[in-house]
């Protein structure tokens, strides 16, 4: 029931799909990439309706179980977070015990599904105090909305965190995902201002030098920030293909343009003036100089005749020219 008493809508079909792909452990990252959401706060979003209905209707027949237990699970822990956010210290003391106790995701994420290599080394470890503090102080501040690139970190995590349960790479500890976050967000205004502060005063490290050795031994780093800084723009390209073909279907001299665009992407028009110039076979342009000629090589191109092929039409001109 909502605030006025009215029954509330079923989910949609999307809203379902949705909480059936996060039972079966999928994180909201790869739930909004399956079913082509904005972005995993989109895809929590209806994850989160799909639930507040089943709570309020735990007798319907088309819901599991298993579902009513989750969405009890992730209600509790829907409510535990907006108290810690309130800034209530048990909520907090409690969520803290859980990400210490279980290693769950949580960032920005409810249960996030990987646990493991939120830390590469157990809390006894040296260092791994300071990581903890951090990630903690961390988790907190994004919470509040302070951390202006906290979105970008939670997506990363996600992803790293597929890419290591792939194989495809041997860490996704917290603090690459947010130097990743850190680096892939705009340089102008960019807090903390320089790399030696991130280091310093979100890490928990002592400097950037730790940083500089990732770089060093995980080249996949400097990929991963090419890919996120890359990505606001790639989430737009199906919309700008949408667009294009929708305009370009128009039956409107003013769609010209788009038509001719789409036509050259998809190699079906070349412009008159895109003139492809080439070797004999489709192979580079050789050159050479005029004292590597023969004489009849020279005679050919006095006689106006051309020498790619084997010359023989350039070799009759000149002896035509003879005659």
């Amino acid at each position: 029931m909502t605030q006025n008493g009215d029954s509330r809508p079923m989910p949609t079909e999307e809203q379902r799909l949705a909480l059936e792909m996060r039972k079966a452990g999928a994180t909201y990252k790869t739930i909004a990439l399956k079913l082509c959401l904005p972005s995993a706060e989109d895809a929590q979003a209806a994850v989160l309706a799909a639930l507040t209905w089943l709570t309020e209707n735990p007798d319907d027949p088309s819901w599991s179980l298993e579902a009513l237990g989750l969405a009890r699970r992730e209600d509790w822990l829907i409510g535990l977070t907006k108290r810690a956010r309130r800034g209530e210290r048990p909520a907090i003391e409690k969520l803290e015990a859980l990400l210490d106790a279980a290693g769950p995701g949580g960032a920005g994420g409810i249960g996030s599904a990987d646990a493991a290599g939120l830390f590469p080394a157990p809390a006894a470890a040296p260092g791994q105090a300071e990581s903890r503090e951090g990630y903690a102080a961390l988790q907190a501040a994004g919470r509040r909305g302070e951390i202006p690139w906290w979105a970008d970190f939670v997506a990363i995590r996600e992803r790293l965190a597929e890419r290591r349960a792939a194989n495809q790479i041997a860490r996704a500890d917290w603090r690459i995902a947010a130097f990743l976050a850190w680096s892939s967000s705009p340089i102008v205004g960019r807090w903390p201002a320089t790399q030696e502060e991130m280091a310093t005063r979100v890490l928990g490290l002592r400097g950037d030098r730790a940083i500089r050795k990732w770089r060093r031994l995980y080249p996949w780093i400097d990929e991963e920030i090419a890919y996120w800084q890359a990505a606001p723009l790639l989430a737009h390209r199906r919309d700008v293909f949408e667009a294009l073909v929708t305009v370009a279907r128009q039956k409107d001299p003013k769609a010209h343009p788009d038509r001719r665009l789409l036509l050259e992407m998809t190699g079906d028009y070349k412009p008159r003036q895109a003139v492809e110039q080439s070797g004999p076979g489709g192979g580079p342009i050789e050159f050479k100089r005029a004292e590597e000629l023969s004489d009849d090589e020279l005679a050919t191109l006095a006689a106006g005749g051309d020498l790619a092929g084997d010359g023989s039409e350039g070799v009759d001109q000149a002896a035509d020219g003879a005659a």
